[in-house]
């Protein structure tokens, strides 16, 4: 590790101050939704409520001429149907996210600190912590490049 002052990184004395001053390294998670309000936003689906209205319209007509009610009941069970899918699919994705947010909690990050090398946690990263980037590493937060060598970013995961 080289003398330079700039490389020292922070004193372990600074950090929890800063951390009070500044707050965690660490983005509120989304608030999970629930398995109601998922079929609730698959149920106020236009496509399902003229669909539905579709259907009791074919069985009303059927009744009053009394004829069967294939045809209102296949529409019917198409509704449902698509509203299991529907419902499955967000159900599946919006559990695979909150596990997705879980792991990037879990990022190990490299950091200077008292001017050694220290392997913490992305949420515990304080303003004014100096990180160690090599090649494949994920950017824990908003920063300023000190040093670098043929440095490039895959900007891709955020447009």
């Amino acid at each position: 590790m080289t003398h330079d002052p700039l490389f020292h990184g922070l004193n372990s004395s600074d950090i929890e101050k800063l951390r009070q001053e500044n707050g965690s390294n660490a983005l509120p998670p989304p608030p999970v939704r629930r398995w109601y309000q998922i079929l609730g936003a698959v149920v106020n689906d236009k496509t399902i409520w003229i669909l539905s209205a579709a259907a009791a319209i074919s069985v009303g007509i059927s009744v009053i001429r009394g004829e069967n009610v294939f045809e209102g009941v296949g529409i019917l069970l198409a509704v449902c149907i698509a509203v299991g899918v529907g419902f499955a699919s967000e159900f599946r994705s919006s559990r695979a996210f909150q596990a997705l947010l879980a792991e990037s909690d879990r990022m190990k990050i490299k950091v200077v600190r008292d001017g050694k090398f220290h392997v913490i946690l992305a949420d515990e990263l304080v303003v004014g912590d100096l990180v160690l980037m090599e090649t494949g590493d994920k950017v824990p937060a908003d920063g300023a490049v000190v040093k670098t060598v043929e440095l490039s970013f895959d900007t891709s995961t955020i447009t």
